[in-house]
């Protein structure tokens, strides 16, 4: 063969040998959350909306103590202690796995929060399970919801980030440092802790008290930090993501809010 077929002929076998290289390895490029490979969750405001719901059976269970609508911590650890899956604790099937994947580090924490939190023995919730895995920013995040803050905010007294500070100083920041056994592994990135708060209107006509939802959403490191006390409430504040459904809202919407500025 010419020397100079030769080597056009290696050049060519050596360059489609790269670009099938190339399109073999290319999809490993796509870097994306290991537990996206084999299941896509939700994201926070797709499974936070529906706490607002909540406000229903808080009311019902307030007034009546309807069960069906209230358990307290130690009988979703009893539920969870069985087996978890759609049929047991009315998680998501999707959201199963992870459950039974880290079954002990959750129990662990609602141990911990039923011991050491602060309203919070019992939990409220109707068709969705208070304890869940969702998506935020592409991150595994640990989410915990059916939590109530007893104590009312005058709405006509405060504004929107107002009440949500209060919350979050009062209830929600401490009672998430109690949450740090969900990180004792390298898959969870975030814990979220959602609560529903009452808004007592005094300028409204009734007394009827309506709610709002606050979600807060910590980083890893970030939390660990504040429940080593390493950082204050305020750091905590400029590092983590709130997410509210309020009395100005639309139904069914919960956003992401500043709660800062």
């Amino acid at each position: 063969m010419n020397k100079g077929l030769l080597v056009t002929a290696l050049a060519l076998c050596t360059t489609a040998a790269f670009a099938q290289k190339k399109i073999v390895q290319s999809p490993k490029t796509l870097a994306v959350t290991p537990y996206h490979k084999n299941v896509i969750l939700s994201d926070l405001p797709d499974v936070a909306k529906w706490e607002h719901y909540n406000y229903t059976g808080i009311q019902l269970a307030k007034s009546t103590e309807n069960p069906q609508y209230i358990g307290r911590i130690n009988t979703i650890i009893e539920k969870l202690n069985h087996n978890v899956g759609t049929d047991s604790i009315l998680i998501p099937a999707k959201e199963a796995a992870y459950v039974n994947k880290y079954k002990a580090d959750i129990i662990n924490a609602l141990k911990n929060l039923e011991n050491n939190g602060k309203y919070v023995k019992e939990v409220f919730y109707g068709t969705f399970s208070p304890v869940r895995y969702c998506s935020v920013n592409n991150a595994l995040t640990f989410y915990l919801g059916g939590l109530y803050y007893p104590e009312a905010v005058t709405l006509t007294k405060t504004n929107t980030s107002e009440r949500l500070r209060e919350v979050i100083s009062k209830f929600a920041a401490p009672n998430i440092a109690l949450l740090t056994d969900v990180l004792n592994n390298s898959e969870v990135k975030q814990v979220a802790l959602a609560v529903n708060y009452p808004i007592n209107d005094v300028n409204a006509e009734s007394s009827f008290f309506k709610y709002e939802t606050l979600v807060l959403v910590v980083p890893k490191p970030v939390l660990l930090a504040f429940a080593k006390t390493a950082i204050t409430e305020k750091e905590l504040l400029a590092k983590a993501g709130v997410y509210a459904h309020t009395t100005d809202m639309a139904r069914l919407q919960t956003q992401k809010v500043d709660i800062l500025n």
